[in-house]
């Protein structure tokens, strides 16, 4: 193999080019401004970032424990003894005093009605 020589650069040389810029101080501040801003976003990215993670680490945790939750729960529901017959009885004996206390109430308001009415007439008349 043929050895090879020094590499030649294939850059162009460059030119250097001076400028002159109206009001540089407050074209510096301006520059340094946004750098200012950009850090600030860059730190707040990095805030929400972390936030985001510790969100999901947190989210996972959740699922572990509601999964151990359910397991729990339907181990238990396993132990239980089966009382479908009690609860069907009780729901509708509740039903049935809660329509009694309805059609009872309905009555009151009724004879409280009808007596605020029967004072208005009086009024009227007087």
């Amino acid at each position: 193999m043929a050895k090879k020589g020094p590499k030649k650069s294939t850059k162009k040389e460059e030119s250097i080019t001076y400028v002159k810029v109206d009001q540089p101080s407050h074209l510096r501040k301006n520059i340094l401004e946004t750098a200012i801003e950009s850090a600030e976003l860059l730190k707040k990215w990095e805030s929400y970032q972390k936030i985001k993670e510790e969100k999901a680490e947190i989210f996972k945790k959740l699922v572990v424990v509601m999964n151990k939750i359910e397991k729990e729960t339907n181990s238990l529901k396993k132990h239980l003894p089966k009382s479908e017959d009690i609860k069907v009885k009780e729901r509708k004996k509740e039903k049935v005093s809660i329509k009694e206390e309805e059609k009872e109430h309905k009555f009151g308001l009724d004879r409280e009605i009808d007596d605020i009415h029967s004072k208005l007439r009086k009024l009227k008349l007087s």
